[in-house]
């Protein structure tokens, strides 16, 4: 029965000496671990703060303005739909870490347009959120905002999006 005491005495005794060579070996490498979740730290903060997210378009309604009668021209009943592979695609960047500021590219075919929005108000009568460029140009959000919209994409219920462009047109977009 001594020998089998000796021999559990001896197993802990090397297991101790190995857990506190993997505590040593730990120590060691800690500025590297440090290190290593600052890193993956920073990259998380970056992500989130100033992140993209691309949302095609998969239905639009477009209205002109009337110069002659002063006013927009009604909305059309029907969307326009599109076909797989063609949508319009518009790209959310959020452009500060408390999700005010915003750089909005939208691409229909081969056109192209870029503008810089910040949040300007909730409109509760409309339900929708307001974010303006300072140059005439607005958008509104009905159901969700463009903080949640750059970092999520489409959520799964409806959400509207409404532009009012310096080109005399305005979409609503779905």
């Amino acid at each position: 029965m001594q020998l089998h005491e000796k021999k559990v005495t001896a197993k802990q005794s090397w297991s101790s000496r190995r857990c506190a060579g993997l505590a040593r070996d730990l120590l060691k490498n800690t500025s590297f671990i440090r290190k290593t979740l600052l890193l993956c730290l920073t990259f998380l903060i970056v992500n989130v703060a100033y992140s993209q997210m691309a949302l095609k378009i998969t239905r639009m309604k477009k209205i002109s303005w009337n110069s002659y009668y002063g006013k927009w021209s009604d909305w059309p009943a029907e969307w326009t739909s599109y076909e797989v592979g063609r949508e319009p695609i518009l790209t959310l960047y959020r452009l500060d870490t408390d999700g005010y500021l915003f750089k909005v590219y939208m691409k229909i075919g081969d056109q192209e347009f870029s503008f810089d929005f910040a949040y300007e108000k909730y409109d509760a009568d409309k339900n929708w959120y307001q974010y303006t460029d300072g140059k005439g140009n607005e958008i509104a959000v009905q159901g969700s905002t463009l903080s949640k919209l750059s970092l999520y994409g489409w959520p799964d219920s409806t959400v509207e999006i409404y532009f009012w462009v310096s080109y005399d047109s305005a979409f609503a977009l779905e």
